[in-house]
């Protein structure tokens, strides 16, 4: 086998090595990413017993985090706004803080092919309502 083959082969198995390794820390990353958003536990919140205010709040679990800011007044969402969103996977959740002042609660339908997505965004907005 020539010098330049030789290379030529090399280059080849340390570019293969590379994508391996990038394929398996995707995977990880996916893996913890489904065991956060699977955690996760959203409840609703009793928004009487909110006092009038501006709250702000997030969640993050790697793949897709959320920060909001929610307005309530008189015991209702007036506004709920992300002010930070990022998601490598599934688009349309951003529809929830609509659908939360619309139903007036936290605990909306998830966006269908954006499930972990609308919970984090769910959750982000509990946080903000309670402080956790």
């Amino acid at each position: 086998m020539s010098r330049r083959n030789k290379a030529l082969l090399l280059g080849v198995v340390v570019l293969l090595a590379v994508v391996l390794v990038a394929l398996l820390l995707f995977l990880k990353a996916a893996l913890e990413y489904k065991g956060a958003v699977e955690a996760l536990t959203v409840q609703e919140v009793d928004l009487a017993q909110v006092a009038d205010g501006t709250y702000t709040g997030g969640c993050d679990v790697g793949l897709v985090s959320a920060q909001v800011e929610v307005t309530v007044e008189d015991g209702a969402l007036v506004e709920v706004t992300l002010t930070e969103y990022r998601s490598l996977l599934g688009r349309g959740a951003e529809a929830l803080p609509e659908a939360m002042v619309a139903q007036q609660r936290v605990d909306v339908d998830a966006v269908s092919g954006a499930t972990e997505s609308s919970t984090v965004i769910k959750k982000a907005v509990a946080n903000a309502l309670t402080g956790g």
